[in-house]
């Protein structure tokens, strides 16, 4: 699959996701919102490539997630979709090349989103 990531201008929209005590939908704020108020996605998409590129290397025959701690394990999750998508094209790919591969082609996408 070849998917087109692009950013929309501003700060997100309210979802209704949570029940308040009479069953009514109750207003949730933004992601953006709730992560750090008036964080733009420009700035959120900085932040996450910083994310990504300050996971630690990985080595053959380790469990990488055993290597790291809490947040860099959510990081780390985010891209387990696209690590699956590059397997699945280069299937001869060794797990450290597999990860590094994964976060350098992340890194590179969020640069040409940011670049627009």
């Amino acid at each position: 699959m070849t998917a087109t990531v692009s950013r929309a201008n501003g700060l997100g929209v309210p979802l209704n996701l949570q029940k308040t005590a009479n069953g009514a939908a109750a207003e949730v704020p933004p992601f953006s919102a709730a992560r750090g108020a008036g964080k733009k996605a420009a700035d959120f998409l900085e932040q996450y490539s910083d994310s990504i590129a300050s996971l630690p290397e990985a080595c053959e025959g380790e469990n990488y997630m055993k290597k790291l701690n809490a947040a860099q394990g959510r990081i780390f999750t985010t891209l387990l979709p696209y690590a699956a998508a590059v397997k699945k094209r280069e299937p001869l790919l060794k797990l450290k090349d597999l990860i590094d591969e994964t976060k350098c082609r992340c890194i590179n996408e969020i640069r040409r989103v940011l670049a627009c």
